[in-house]
């Protein structure tokens, strides 16, 4: 049985306009939002992701949108997007997901009381390890790819890079965002089309241009929905997917997957 959870899934559209003037979201809702984000899928639970959230409810925050709207949102939709909105998440990737101030923190976390690894020892002490591989210029990476290849040769192995597995866990954190909005009855739109640098150059975040620690795979805009969603009676009128047998296949590449329902 689906759980009732899911239907967001099914019903969620991107909102292309927002209420105006921006309306406040409730801080009870917000935290909700924040909190199902947090439970998103993450590999050795290293979290390699942070967000702000800017507020249009907080004048500096508000002036903050309305300048990278000018200058670092690209095309006419982003730039009244990101002014428009009730909030901007901006979510940051962490590219170095291995380092020592993170490692050591989820450490932390997972042997406080109430974890379920606290007594894990095994565990714990083999993070530092199995994270290694995430770090840039990984020595274990390099010593250990020959030995399980079919050749000998690391350039057989095909390992995705740091910032494609970082992206993963946005991706996850972002997907939990917007199905808290819509479970709120809040509208989200998720946008790229915008400078990354000039992001975190105006959000102080740290690493400059000479150490890009930080990536800036997705921006969200979230508010209440302008009434491009509503035809007189309400409904919403979703855009049209693919055939699911064009994007889900069974057993092998090009196999049509089957998805009529035999009782």
């Amino acid at each position: 049985m689906l759980r009732s959870s899911l239907s967001p899934l099914l019903t969620r559209r991107s909102t292309i306009n927002f209420a105006s003037p921006p309306t406040q979201i409730p801080p009870a809702t917000l935290n909700k939002i924040v909190n199902q984000t947090m439970r998103s899928p993450t590999a050795f639970n290293l979290q390699p992701f942070t967000c702000v959230l800017l507020d249009s409810q907080n004048p500096s925050q508000q002036a903050m949108k309305e300048r990278l709207s000018t200058s670092a949102a690209m095309g006419p939709g982003n730039k009244r997007r990101f002014t428009d909105c009730s909030m901007l998440a901006v979510f940051l990737s962490d590219l170095n997901p291995s380092s020592s101030d993170r490692l050591n923190r989820v450490i932390e976390v997972e042997e406080s009381e109430g974890s379920p690894r606290q007594f894990n020892d095994g565990y714990l002490a083999s993070l530092p390890v199995l994270t290694e591989f995430l770090g840039k210029g990984s020595v274990l990476k390099n010593l250990v790819l020959p030995l399980v290849s079919d050749s000998g040769h690391a350039a057989t192995v095909e390992i995705e890079g740091t910032e494609a597995w970082c992206n993963k866990s946005v991706g996850m954190a972002v997907m939990g965002f917007v199905i808290g909005c819509e479970e709120a009855g809040l509208g989200s739109c998720v946008m790229e089309g915008y400078d990354a640098r000039r992001i975190r150059e105006a959000l102080n975040v740290p690493g400059g241009r000479a150490e890009r620690r930080w990536g800036v795979p997705c921006v969200v805009a979230v508010g209440e929905c302008g009434d491009e969603r509503s035809f007189g009676s309400g409904n919403v009128v979703l855009t049209k997917r693919l055939d699911v047998d064009e994007v889900f296949f069974s057993g092998s590449f090009g196999v049509g997957y089957d998805c009529d329902v035999k009782e």
